[in-house]
C-alpha cells in the first residue's frame, strides 16, 4: 500500500477512536509521508491516541514537544 492510501485508510480509522491508527496518523503527519507534514496535526492524533490510553502515543507525544519546544 503506497502511503497517499495508508494517510486515507489511518485517517478514516483513527476518526472512529482507533489508537493505533492515530498513532499511525500522527506518525505519516510528523514524517510528512502521504501527506503534508504538519506537526500540529501530530500532536493532536498523538494527544488523542493518548487519551485513549496509549501509553506508546503518550512517548510519541512528550519526545515531539520537547523536540519542538
Amino acid at each position: 500500500m503506497d502511503k497517499g492510501k495508508a494517510f486515507d485508510f489511518y485517517k478514516i480509522a483513527a476518526k472512529e477512536e482507533n489508537r493505533d491508527a492515530q498513532i499511525s496518523l500522527a506518525f505519516l503527519y510528523e514524517q510528512g509521508e502521504g501527506t503534508e507534514k504538519s506537526i500540529e496535526q501530530a500532536i493532536y492524533w498523538y494527544e488523542k491516541a493518548a487519551n485513549n490510553e496509549s501509553h506508546e502515543a503518550k512517548e510519541k507525544l512528550d519526545g515531539l514537544l520537547s523536540k519542538n519546544s
